[in-house]
Formats: C-alpha cells, sequence, structure tokens
C-alpha cells in the first residue's frame, strides 16, 4: 500500500491551478493538508473544501505536518527564498516552481540548508518528464545524430498582465518566466553544464540575456531571449528544439516538437 503524501501549498494562484492542481487531485495518494494564501479565489477556496484543508493568511500559520510532507511553493518568483527558507525551517521537503530563485548565491545558500537536514529541494523543470525529451536526450547522447554543431529553441508567447511583469515581483521578463525552461534544458539535452551567463536588461525587464554552453570542436552554444511578444494558437505546435550535428561529412536533425498549452490574444506585444 502506497502511503499517502500531504501537500502544503505555498501560493495558490492561477498557475498553481492550471498545471498542479489538475495533477495532485488526479492522485487519489495525495491529500491537499493546507493551502497558504493571503488573497485566495474561489477556486482556492474549493479545493482547500473538498480536502477539509485549512486556508492560512500567513505561512508561519500553516499547520504542523501530521506524516510524509511537501510544500508546493508556486508564488511570484522574487517570494520563492523567504517562502523556501520557512519551509526548511519547517522541517518540510519542498517543490518551487521555475525559476528557483532570482540569485544564484541564495539557491547555493538554500541547497545547502536542505541538504544539511537532508530534506529534497527540488525545482519544478517538468519538461525533462516529457516523452520527446527524454527520447531526444537518448539520440543526442548515444552519439544517433553525430556531435551536436547547432541547437534552436523557440517558446512562443508571454504572459500580457499580472505580477509576471511587475519587476518587483516577476523578477525579470521572458527569460526569467520562460526561457529558463530551455536555459535547464539545453545542458541537460547535450550533457554539457553551461561555463558562463550573463545579461542585458532594462527597468528590471531583461530584454535580452545570454546562456553559453560548449559543444562539440570548439563550437559554443549562445541562448539568446527577447522579450517580444509573438501571436500563438493552442492548435499550433510551438517547436522547442531544432539540433543540427554532423557524423561522418553528414548532416543530422532531430527536431522536438509540442503543443502550445495556453492561447494568447491574437495582437503582439513588445515588452518594454
Amino acid at each position: 500500500m502506497t502511503a499517502r503524501v500531504d501537500v502544503f501549498f505555498v501560493g495558490c494562484g492561477a498557475f498553481a491551478h492550471r498545471y498542479h492542481v489538475p495533477a495532485l487531485v488526479a492522485d487519489h495518494d495525495v491529500s491537499v493538508a493546507a493551502v497558504f494564501d493571503p488573497t485566495p479565489s474561489e477556486a482556492t477556496r474549493a479545493l482547500a473544501q473538498r480536502y477539509g484543508a485549512p486556508i492560512v493568511g500567513r505561512i508561519e500559520e500553516l499547520p504542523p505536518a501530521a506524516g510524509l510532507t511537501f510544500a508546493l511553493v508556486t508564488t511570484p518568483h522574487t517570494l520563492h527564498t523567504t517562502h523556501i527558507d520557512v519551509v526548511i525551517d519547517r522541517g518540510l521537503h519542498a517543490l518551487v516552481d521555475k525559476p528557483f530563485v532570482m540569485r544564484a548565491a541564495d539557491a547555493q545558500r538554500l541547497a545547502e540548508r536542505a541538504q544539511r537536514r537532508k530534506l529534497h529541494n527540488a525545482v519544478a523543470y517538468n519538461r525533462r518528464f516529457d516523452a520527446g525529451c527524454l527520447r531526444a536526450r537518448e539520440i543526442i547522447r548515444s552519439g544517433g545524430i553525430g556531435g551536436v554543431r547547432f541547437i534552436q529553441t523557440v517558446q512562443l508567447g508571454y504572459e500580457r498582465a499580472g505580477w509576471f511583469l511587475v519587476p518587483e515581483l516577476g523578477g525579470g521578463g521572458p527569460y526569467t518566466g520562460r526561457a529558463s525552461h530551455m536555459a535547464d534544458l539545453i545542458p541537460w539535452l547535450v550533457g554539457r553544464a553551461p561555463t558562463r551567463r550573463g545579461d542585458v536588461g532594462n527597468d528590471g525587464l531583461e530584454l535580452r540575456q545570454i546562456l553559453r554552453v560548449d559543444l562539440c570542436n570548439g563550437r559554443v552554444l549562445c541562448l539568446h531571449e527577447h522579450g517580444k511578444q509573438r501571436r500563438m494558437h493552442r492548435e499550433i505546435p510551438a517547436r522547442r528544439f531544432h539540433v543540427v550535428a554532423r557524423r561522418a561529412d553528414q548532416l543530422g536533425e532531430l527536431a522536438v516538437d509540442h503543443f502550445c498549452g495556453v492561447e494568447y490574444r491574437d495582437e503582439p506585444d513588445e515588452i518594454a
């Protein structure tokens, strides 16, 4: 018999209901034990009522854990550091929406804190579990298309309103909120750690960010993200990766496509 796992929601807004809640509700071995949300929506109140879970307005008011419990941190990006510190203080495992935190020093410190207390402190980079991504990784790492020479990745669309675009809460722009998936996946796919990161920003919203990954034969991949909104529709597949490699003087190509999961408005904007 599988042991029940309790979840403390640390934040339970639209993003949580779009992605996390459906998966958790579908798993009968998972129960929502408490919700921290200062301004709970009707959907959040209904979720808490379904499980008989209390809703609290301050994270410190979350009840003691009654068994195997983890905290699902799904608050605005810049609040993650404070909330993860509280979760670790409570001795809870954590699953945190990406981006983990906004500063490398905080990431290192929190990782070390969790390790000392033997707690899991994971980031929800769920794309690593996509069947297409797993197969692409297997092909690339086995040399199925030769040494990687070029990678192109595109992710369409970004939020048009809300805290994502408020620097004090979102902490950035499209790179932070979207391309962080690409920055995670590309090194994971090719099996090479990033060697350098740089950024160019404006008024707290990055217009361009760069991630450098060394490929084969001295070639270097630089992942760029520009803060430009593009039109997209849920029936149109958004290409995530296009990898070009060479083996025995022949080019091999690998493309990984995913269908868009969110429909954006038709009129494109440019984030300024």
